[in-house]
């Protein structure tokens, strides 16, 4: 906990604000396959993923 003891963390909570993107994409896709295409778990999320790459911005500088 040393690092948040005192002073702010911008690239922290950055981390962290992408760890929760990553986790709503990933559940968001699960409940896409299920309900509609119903291939198993590992599989249908993986086939999400090239549009996933398409839509998130590739980062910035």
């Amino acid at each position: 906990m040393g690092l948040l003891r005192g002073r702010s963390c911008p690239r922290l909570m950055e981390l962290l604000n992408i760890f929760a993107l990553l986790l709503a994409l990933t559940a968001v896709f699960s409940y896409l396959n299920h309900r509609f295409i119903g291939l198993p778990v590992s599989i249908g999320v993986r086939s999400f993923t090239p549009g996933a790459v398409r839509i998130l911005p590739a980062g910035t500088t």
